[in-house]
């Protein structure tokens, strides 16, 4: 009975454990077959940034390889959900997309980046990745995105300032977190 047991928990573990591996997966943006890792570059989404497609291919993945050459990224920020919502007393989001375009080079990993109107990028922020409630006087949130190559630790690209939206919260019955519009 007990060697039964430990097999099963082995064996939930191991399933457990295929399934974590297959969500950190990288999507393959490339047709062909799988290239290895010194033929392609890797372009991630970083904190509360949201890839939505490249080179005009829609994606919901975290994580996709591309072969060497020009690319063209479309990100947003996003905004916490869950447990980290209560960090800001303000939602984000924007309505714009922003695109750029850059080089990638074969073995580079790169990551895209939202840079709110506060001027720290999402990477350095608190958990909730925005500006302090200091910087958020007044109208005109803006955003930035930016694609960093961190095998060569360099800003390789940037969009033009975007619209940010941000709405305050009502803070309900319980802690919970709603938006005032």
């Amino acid at each position: 009975m007990k060697r039964i047991l430990v097999s099963l928990a082995m064996m939930v573990f191991a399933i457990a454990f295929l399934a974590q591996t297959a969500s950190m997966a990288s999507e393959q943006g490339y047709a062909g077959p799988a290239k290895p890792a010194d033929e392609t570059a890797v372009v991630r989404s970083g904190a509360y940034t949201d890839i939505v497609s490249v080179d005009g291919k829609n994606t919901s993945s975290l994580s996709i390889t591309l072969l060497p050459g020009e690319h063209t990224v479309v990100m947003k920020p996003s905004y916490p959900e869950g447990d980290n919502v209560w960090v800001t007393p303000y939602l984000f989001y924007s309505r714009v997309n922003g695109s750029v375009t850059f080089k990638a080079e074969a073995g580079h990993t790169y990551v895209a980046y939202a840079r709110t109107s506060a001027g720290s990028s999402t990477e350095d922020q608190s958990a909730a990745g925005y500006a302090s409630t200091k910087d958020q006087s007044g109208s005109g949130f803006t955003w930035v995105g930016y694609i960093e190559d961190k095998t060569a630790h360099e800003r390789v690209a940037k969009t033009e300032r975007l619209a940010l939206e941000a709405y305050p919260r009502s803070w309900g019955f319980g802690g919970g977190a709603t938006m005032n519009r």
